[in-house]
């Protein structure tokens, strides 16, 4: 099974059926193509990666077999290891271990309050290469045409999911 996918050169507006990227935070459920165009004016932080550390260990992917996984749990596999090899090893983990060797650092990560909301790859990503800092940007508030739903709300966990369907 092969997962690797074309770069975009521009994201969408918005999510779409066939590609959809959502985030949950709380109680909402964000369209993250649509937050990243409307937090497109905020300024760009360069900061430690060490500072977004804890958030690598959110089992916030779901793997191939449909399992929560960590990114923690892929960048351990990979760090060190020949892309070839873990792929092999662990098949399971190829989509996000292709997103991750595709994710481009000049996309900065989106932060609400201290979730991240976009951009675990790059950040994983980061943490396998050994990267002290990254870009990100910080969002003060929720856009609300960035809402696509609120849920009743269950926990404080940010749920995140890239879908391609």
């Amino acid at each position: 099974m092969h997962y690797e996918q074309p770069v975009k050169t521009t994201l969408p507006l918005e999510s779409t059926k066939g590609d959809s990227h959502t985030a949950r935070h709380n109680e909402y459920e964000l369209d993250v193509y649509k937050l990243i165009h409307l937090t497109n004016e905020l300024p760009v932080e360069v900061v430690n990666t060490e500072e977004f550390d804890a958030n690598l260990d959110d089992l916030c992917w779901t793997d191939a077999n449909e399992n929560r996984v960590s990114p923690r749990t892929i960048t351990e596999a990979y760090k060190n290891n020949d892309f070839e090899k873990v792929i092999a090893e662990h098949p399971e983990y190829a989509k996000h271990l292709y997103q991750m060797r595709g994710a481009d650092y000049s996309h900065p990560i989106l932060i609400f309050e201290t979730q991240l909301l976009d951009g675990m790859h790059r950040l994983a990503k980061a943490n396998v290469d050994g990267q002290q800092t990254i870009q990100i940007k910080r969002i003060s508030k929720i856009p609300e045409a960035a809402i696509i739903k609120i849920h009743p709300q269950e926990d404080d966990t940010l749920q995140a999911r890239s879908v391609s369907e």
